[in-house]
């Protein structure tokens, strides 16, 4: 579930609280939890509703100003049903730390690298520490001209890299990736 940078700067002070979307099937969860720029989220409530609904309460919670305007760019546009998302900041983002976590212990090493193989061998070719490679060499550069030196789609190398984010080993930019103080401290350690 994405937000716009200007609805992710009403939920960091509190403003927003809700968002509405339509979905074929929801990619949130009841009692689960979403990251964004402005932390980690705490989905508190999902549920399908009807666009007759949609009261002046619930624009407000969601940041929309204009319902004919939110219509026809998100609501016209897509298939599925209508869901209301109610969300609680539930703290930073919790890759943040991670990535300033250098201190390996022996069995995180082990896990992060049956990891790495798993996704190297579900992929069908390996691609972890290609890709990680390539960012510490080339940090910031656009995915799809990592894309094209590396000789992957670009839509399979972004949720790739996606997968190294989580873990703490990558930084996302505006443009382009760099490795984090643990993905740097991760080569280092597997190269000795």
């Amino acid at each position: 579930m994405l937000f716009t940078v200007h609805i992710l700067k009403k939920i960091k002070s509190g403003e927003v609280t809700s968002a509405l979307r339509k979905w074929k099937r929801p990619t949130v969860k009841q009692g689960g939890t979403l990251i964004t720029r402005v932390g980690q989220l705490s989905i508190d409530k999902l549920e399908k509703i009807s666009l007759g609904d949609v009261d002046h309460h619930i624009l407000k919670a969601c940041g929309i100003e204009d319902l004919e305007s939110w219509k026809k760019k998100f609501y016209d546009k897509r298939e599925g049903d209508l869901y209301l998302i109610r969300f609680s900041i539930k703290g930073p983002d919790p890759r943040i730390g991670l990535r300033e976590n250098t201190n390996w212990s022996k069995d995180e090493l082990i896990k992060i690298k049956k990891k790495l193989l798993t996704w190297d061998k579900n992929s069908g070719a390996p691609w972890t520490l290609k890709v990680m490679n390539y960012i510490l060499k080339y940090p910031q550069r656009r995915a799809a001209d990592m894309a094209l030196q590396l000789n992957i789609e670009k839509d399979i190398l972004k949720p790739n890299i996606r997968k190294l984010k989580a873990q703490g080993l990558t930084i996302s930019h505006s443009i382009g990736y760099e490795l984090s103080p643990r993905g740097k401290a991760l080569l280092q350690k597997l190269k000795n």
